[in-house]
């Protein structure tokens, strides 16, 4: 059961951030909806991914969410290092399909909108990954970032229901 999870989570995450190949203008707004609400996932789970969070808890019944932020669901399929590799690809290609979208749909407020999550974004992703930011200053940027996120979702889900 635990490796069909880590399969699953592989698959899925390899098939988004491959984005870029086999999108085109028409999906952008799905894909930042879907990239927004993943990253407002990510801080109230205490930065935890949902499929992650549920392979912890059947791997370790008494796992608090956010004890360990370690994709641990891939490492059944990629081992320890290839998931350390896959999990920093992952993070990069995010920024890669933002910035496509960034150049190629929207108007130009949405791209301001779309520059602000994106500089948010690798805060976020710094502040998890570099022991040197303080405790208290990494609260405080997944809280910016949470906010930023949350903004931003509510702006472009306002703008296509104006649009319908």
């Amino acid at each position: 059961m635990l490796e069909i999870i880590g399969f699953i989570h592989v698959i899925l995450c390899s098939i988004i951030s491959l984005y870029w190949l086999w999108s085109s203008k028409a999906f952008d707004i799905f894909y930042i909806f879907y990239f927004l609400s993943l990253n407002l996932s990510w801080v109230i789970m205490n930065n935890e991914c949902f499929i992650t969070y549920f392979f912890k808890v059947l791997k370790d019944p008494n796992y608090k969410m956010g004890q360990n932020n370690e994709v641990k669901d891939f490492e059944p399929i990629l081992g320890k290092t290839g998931s350390v590799l896959f999990n920093q690809y992952l993070l990069t290609m995010n920024v890669i399909n933002l910035f496509l979208i960034l150049t190629r749909s929207f108007d130009s407020f949405r791209k301001i909108a779309i520059a602000l999550f994106i500089l948010s974004y690798t805060f976020y992703i710094e502040a998890n990954h570099f022991s040197f930011i303080n405790k208290d200053s990494r609260k405080k940027i997944y809280i910016s970032h949470g906010i930023i996120s949350f903004f931003v979702l509510a702006y472009f889900v306002n703008s296509w229901l104006k649009s319908r």
